[in-house]
């Protein structure tokens, strides 16, 4: 299965409709919330946005005509019964409340069938902080064209396993919610959700700042290669996956364009892709040899290391 022409494009098209409908659905529940309450109606009436969502949804000024309601954002959705969670944050109430609810386990049910399909795609197709390291990334290599360098370090991934497993640890014997505080896609979902009442998490934003700072002048894509423990959770439950890049050895001309346009540093045009793999299809976007395509099966029958 041969990728999309300028998968890329698609990949950020879908990251900012994400992004979009977060706004959309804070809007909207924050004019219910409004909606709701006495004297809400002169609160929507001050609003320039909520305005609007009052013109779209009724002019009622005591009622909300919406059958489904929407809330919550990266870290928990609701869509009227309809719930999805983060498996990080489904972890981490598990963990944190020592106990396991229908409701909870239940919210695990989509992303489980996304993971065990496409394993990472999360990363590459809905996760913000993936959109701003990708933006961050084109950034240094167009400066780096014009001779502005900064450093790139050699990191491994095996820091965000540790967090993981540390993180993991202290919720269950601190009962703290450990990943909440610091976890780059539910600050950025629930900033955009601040954002309609004009209140910012200045501290949480600042790290997601300093993060970037360091993706930019220390080493390309530090986050989701070294520190996300989601991203660890997901790489380990993606080992299962069925939507994997195949290379066809006989194909390949050993060109190496595939290995340098990995986010990852993985080698598709030398050996199998594990769970790492966020399935972003940029090595099959560059490779001109055909030797690099999408295929749905198990990792016997798709993948098979090639030696240098």
């Amino acid at each position: 299965m041969k990728a999309l022409p300028k998968i890329a494009w698609w990949r950020h098209a879908v990251r900012l409709a994400v992004l979009l409908g977060l706004l959309a659905i804070a809007g909207t529940s924050l004019h219910r919330r409004y909606k709701s309450q006495y004297g809400g109606q002169f609160e929507i009436d001050k609003h320039a946005g909520l305005r609007l969502v009052d013109r779209m949804m009724g002019s009622s000024p005591h009622m909300d005509r919406r059958p489904v309601q929407v809330s919550g954002g990266l870290w928990s959705f609701k869509a009227g019964p309809l719930r999805a969670s983060d498996p990080l944050a489904v972890l981490s109430g598990v963990l944190t409340s020592r106990t396991l609810t229908v409701t909870l386990l239940l919210s695990l049910l989509i992303p489980l069938v996304g993971i065990l399909w496409g394993g990472r795609l999360y990363c590459s197709w809905v996760c913000p902080m993936g959109l701003l390291g990708e933006i961050v990334r084109g950034i240094r290599r167009r400066l780096d064209r014009i001779g502005v360098r900064f450093f790139n370090l050699p990191i491994s991934g095996l820091p965000k396993y540790i967090l993981l497993v540390v993180g993991a640890g202290t919720c269950l014997i601190f009962s703290i919610p450990f990943f909440y505080g610091f976890y780059p896609p539910r600050i950025l979902s629930d900033a955009l959700a601040d954002s309609w009442s004009g209140t910012l998490m200045t501290g949480e934003l600042l790290f997601i700042g300093l993060l970037l700072l360091c993706e930019l002048v220390l080493c390309e894509r530090l986050w989701c290669k070294c520190l996300c423990p989601g991203g660890a959770l997901l790489a380990w439950m993606g080992n299962l996956r069925q939507l994997r890049v195949r290379h066809d050895p006989d194909a390949c001309t050993a060109c190496g364009a595939c290995d340098q346009a990995c986010p990852y540093d993985l080698t598709p045009s030398r050996r199998t892709l594990g769970g790492e793999c966020d399935n972003c299809g940029l090595c099959i976007e560059v490779c001109n040899d055909s030797a690099l395509e999408f295929h749905i099966g198990s990792i016997q029958k798709t993948e098979r290391t090639v030696q240098p």
